[in-house]
């Protein structure tokens, strides 16, 4: 896989974002509020996060053959569809999409609430994400190997 380098350093960026974010979490939505530099920080957060992953889900697509997902949306619902991650995973990453779009493009009033909520579904629920991408990878590696050595 050509781009195996690329999601395994892609992987370790949102494992360290994950790291960032998860102290925000330890607040509570008044003490979030208060503080600019914290809902500066988790936002930006998420962005990483999420962009990093968006680009690891089009990377895995495109080098099973698949067409590369239209949307960032899609993009977690194509893994979820080639079995890369549980459909039920895929489809709670999924609307992260929106959330993203809606801190970089501005498209509304930022609700801190809404940030807030999803600092704590992030944190919970990347690591699992994280792990089936390494659960691939490995697999795509020892697959490799196999026709190698046949």
């Amino acid at each position: 896989m050509a781009n195996k380098d690329v999601i395994r350093r892609k992987l370790v960026k949102i494992s360290e974002y994950l790291g960032e974010l998860e102290p925000i979490t330890r607040f509570s939505l008044e003490e979030y509020r208060k503080n600019y530099f914290t809902k500066y920080t988790a936002e930006r957060l998420i962005e990483l996060i999420v962009e990093a992953a968006v680009d690891i889900n089009g990377l895995i697509a495109v080098e099973l053959g698949e067409s590369p997902p239209q949307t960032y949306y899609s993009s977690f619902l194509k893994l979820g569809e080639i079995e890369i991650v549980p459909e039920g995973l895929a489809k709670k990453l999924a609307p992260l999409a929106g959330l993203r779009n809606r801190l970089v493009h501005e498209y509304e009033d930022i609700k801190d609430n809404l940030v807030y909520k999803n600092t704590k579904i992030i944190v919970g629920l990347f690591p699992e994400y994280l792990q089936k991408i390494e659960d691939f990878l490995e697999k795509w590696k020892s697959e490799k190997e196999q026709k190698r050595s046949q």
